[in-house]
């Protein structure tokens, strides 16, 4: 019998991404961002992010320059929203140095990435 590989859910995609960041080295600081509006108890309004907002931005330091790490967490076989795409296409065809977009489907992308920038290679 062929075992089918677990395809986890974007919450625990999530959580390992988060303690990944925590515990690395070079990420000076990171944030999860949240898109959308909350309802305030007092009947009002509050826009977060906007839509197609990265879930997760990160400062790293390769030990001369500061890098800025935009992450999309998405678990295998989900696509991107429209707004995703377009952010992506933004920050990809942009001419800013030192920031980077990617999309997380394990938590080894954000490996990668991280010593992509830190050490010019990956794992």
């Amino acid at each position: 019998m062929i075992k089918k590989t677990r395809n986890p859910l974007e919450k625990e995609l999530n959580r390992k991404i988060v303690q990944w960041l925590s515990i690395t080295p070079g990420v000076v600081w990171f944030e999860r961002l949240n898109s959308g509006k909350i309802k305030t108890e007092y009947g009002s309004w509050i826009q977060l992010c906007k839509k197609g907002t990265p879930d997760y931005i990160a400062l790293i330091h390769d030990g001369s320059i500061a890098h800025t790490l935009f992450i999309e967490a998405k678990r295998l076989g989900c696509k991107q929203s429209p707004e995703q795409e377009w952010f992506e296409e933004k920050i990809i065809t942009s001419d800013i140095k030192n920031v980077r977009y990617i999309v997380a489907r394990d938590v080894l992308s954000v490996i990668n990435a991280i010593n992509d920038i830190t050490f010019g290679n990956e794992i």
